[in-house]
């Protein structure tokens, strides 16, 4: 695992979201096919939050965080939110503010 990687991945991520950014990442999956995921916060979502994390939430993100994935919400087509994991070590390519970051594969 490559633990730079996954920090940049994060990096790039993380804040864009908390600003309220759309980001496109897109990834190697487990099969072996590209995925690519466009990336938005939910404010319907987060108001329905509890404020203070259950023990069950934070045994699985520490769960992903050791294993380099992390959990976000897609924006599907239809305009839903979906939650789903993001393998950061296998991510190719991550556009976020009309910049757009490619990573090596493994």
């Amino acid at each position: 695992m490559n633990i730079e990687k996954i920090s940049q991945v994060k990096d790039l991520i993380l804040p864009a979201v908390k600003a309220n950014r759309f980001v496109d990442v897109t990834f190697r999956k487990k099969d072996g096919s590209l995925r690519v995921m466009r990336l938005h916060r939910s404010r319907a979502l987060e108001d329905t939050a509890s404020p203070v994390p259950s023990e069950s939430v934070e045994k699985r993100k520490w769960t992903l965080s050791k294993n380099g994935m992390m959990a976000v919400e897609e924006l599907t087509p239809e305009g839903a939110h979906q939650f789903r994991t993001v393998n950061l070590g296998t991510t190719v390519r991550v556009a976020v503010a009309g910049k757009v970051h490619e990573f090596p594969e493994e």
